[in-house]
C-alpha cells in the first residue's frame, strides 16, 4: 500500500531526489540571470561620427528624449584627451533604446549625421554599424 508521502513522491519526482530539486532551482536561476543580461544588452546603443567637441552632458540632452539613460560611455584619446567621435549609452528599458535607434540613425548633430546602432553590430531594428567588409 502507498503512502501519502510515497504518492507525493510519484506525483514531484524532485522530493524524492533533493539534488534534481537543486539542479532545477540553479537552472532556473540561470534562465533568469540570461533574460536580465539579455534585456541589459538590448538597452544598449551604440553612437558613432560624433563631432569631437561634443561631452557626455550634450549627448544625454540629447538621447534622455527617449528615455531614463541610465550610463553614457564615451571612448577619449589617453594622450590628448579629445573625444573619439563615439558612445555607448544605456537606457533603463529597451524599448527606450529601440526608439533611440529608430529616431535617431542618420540625425544630424552638430554638423554630422551621426550612426546609431546595436554594440554587437546585429543589424537588430534599425541599421546596424558596419565596419565594412573584411581585409586580410
Amino acid at each position: 500500500m502507498m503512502t501519502p508521502l510515497m504518492m507525493q513522491k510519484l506525483m514531484n519526482p524532485t522530493m524524492a531526489n533533493p539534488s534534481v530539486a537543486a539542479a532545477m532551482h540553479a537552472s532556473a536561476a540561470i534562465k533568469s540571470q540570461q533574460v536580465a543580461s539579455q534585456r541589459k544588452v538590448d538597452a544598449r546603443i551604440y553612437v558613432g561620427s560624433l563631432h569631437y567637441d561634443l561631452t557626455e552632458k550634450d549627448i544625454r540632452g540629447v538621447f534622455e528624449a527617449f528615455g531614463t539613460i541610465t550610463d553614457v560611455t564615451m571612448s577619449h584619446e589617453p594622450s590628448t584627451g579629445k573625444s573619439k567621435g563615439f558612445c555607448f549609452i544605456e537606457y533603463g528599458a529597451p524599448e527606450h533604446a529601440e526608439a533611440a535607434l529608430q529616431a535617431m540613425n542618420g540625425f544630424e548633430l552638430a554638423g554630422r549625421s551621426i550612426k546609431v546602432g546595436r554594440p554587437d553590430g546585429s543589424g537588430r531594428s534599425g541599421g546596424s554599424i558596419s565596419k565594412g567588409p573584411a581585409t586580410a
